[in-house]
């Protein structure tokens, strides 16, 4: 009973920290990390598939605790729980692979999240530094949101994306080999 009791007290802790203007530093910290670090560091071979994983299902965990609504916090949490199976059986060694549901659900988690930042940002009147930050936040999210649903077209058409921005360049003349 003891264990159920600080469990529920650590949930309600997190939770109330989530709800409050100060978490919107930590996830912007963790938002300029992802859009702006993570992708030159995957380019150039220094950052392990595992990590950058761990940064998504952070940013997706993070949004069952920036509401108080049961029925945001169920759906929070059923996306998440999807994230997070469909992230550990791209791991597997099951031949099916799974990467476009594991971006759609991501593309859906990632709308929600934006619409929870977005009430949490006009929660009241008040304009302080936090809230604009929250605004960047909202800002970088949409640029995630972004980054996903281009990466859904790409799977759903193939290299037909990168193809299009050759396929509209001049021709070069060749030349005369004789």
């Amino acid at each position: 009973m003891q264990a159920k009791a600080q469990l529920q007290n650590l949930i309600r802790h997190i939770n109330e920290y989530w709800l409050t203007d100060a978490s919107f530093v930590v996830l912007l910290v963790t938002l300029i990390f992802t859009v702006f670090f993570l992708p030159v560091l995957i380019e150039f071979g220094q950052m392990d598939v595992f990590f950058v994983n761990l940064v998504f299902l952070f940013l997706f965990f993070t949004g069952i605790w920036s509401s108080t609504n049961t029925f945001l916090m169920v759906l929070t949490s059923l996306l998440f729980v999807a994230q997070l199976v469909l992230r550990l059986l791209r791991f597997s060694s099951l031949p099916v692979e799974f990467y476009l549901a594991e971006r759609v659900v991501g593309l859906a988690n990632m709308m929600v999240f934006i619409f929870l930042n977005i009430r949490l940002l006009f929660r009241n009147d008040e304009i302080n530094l936090y809230r604009v930050i929250g605004a960047i936040n909202v800002y970088l999210l949409l640029a995630v949101l972004g980054a996903f649903a281009f990466e859904i077209v790409n799977l759903l058409l193939g290299d037909s994306i990168q193809d299009f921005t050759n396929a509209n360049a001049p021709k070069q003349p060749k030349a005369n080999t004789r």
